[in-house]
């Protein structure tokens, strides 16, 4: 999976056979035209992020591609370039300026046949599972991630239940109970 983004993901391109199982989009920005949907005003004083920092963010990325452009903007890509993606799981704060563009994403990915779960963080903002260390639920949006990653994975690359907590007490200590 290439790393640029969930909208680079999102626009394909690739061929078949180097299609991966599946992706998993974090919080994508998938309309670099979209300033407009409802989450752009309900969620501008709960979000960390500002419209018009994102906005001028848009600008920088898109360059001289028009904004509508599904080549910077894949979630008005027609469903024919979608149909050929994998299994996809789109997470999303509900308090995020951009969980309109997750909604509609998830949508148009079903009506184009691919096979989505839609995971959304209640109360959480954009990203938010990189507040994990502060905040459990945030911990959890991993959890979700690590669980639909292991569905997808080959059996023999799959890690055992002990094997996966004893990666989790590494990573967090703090949540290990005292000897």
């Amino acid at each position: 999976v290439r790393a640029e983004g969930g909208g680079s993901v999102v626009a394909g391109g690739e061929p078949a056979d180097l299609m991966p199982a599946g992706c998993v989009l974090l919080s994508p920005w998938t309309d670099m035209s979209d300033f407009a949907s409802p989450s752009w005003s309900k969620n501008a004083d709960l979000d960390y992020s500002d419209a018009r920092l994102m906005e001028y963010l848009a600008e920088c990325f898109c360059g001289l591609i028009p904004s509508s452009d599904p080549a910077v903007s894949p979630g008005l890509a027609a469903p024919d370039a979608l149909r050929a993606l994998p299994r996809t799981l789109v997470t999303v704060g509900q308090c995020e300026l951009l969980y309109d563009q997750s909604v509609a994403l998830s949508s148009a990915l079903r009506e184009a046949g691919v096979a989505v779960e839609m995971d959304e963080g209640a109360d959480m903002v954009h990203l938010f599972q990189q507040l994990a260390w502060c905040h459990a639920g945030c911990g959890a949006g991993i959890l979700r991630i690590a669980a639909f990653s292991r569905r997808l994975a080959p059996a023999h690359l799959r890690l055992s239940t002990t094997q996966v907590e004893s990666a989790l007490a590494a990573v967090f200590p703090q949540d290990q109970p005292d000897d």
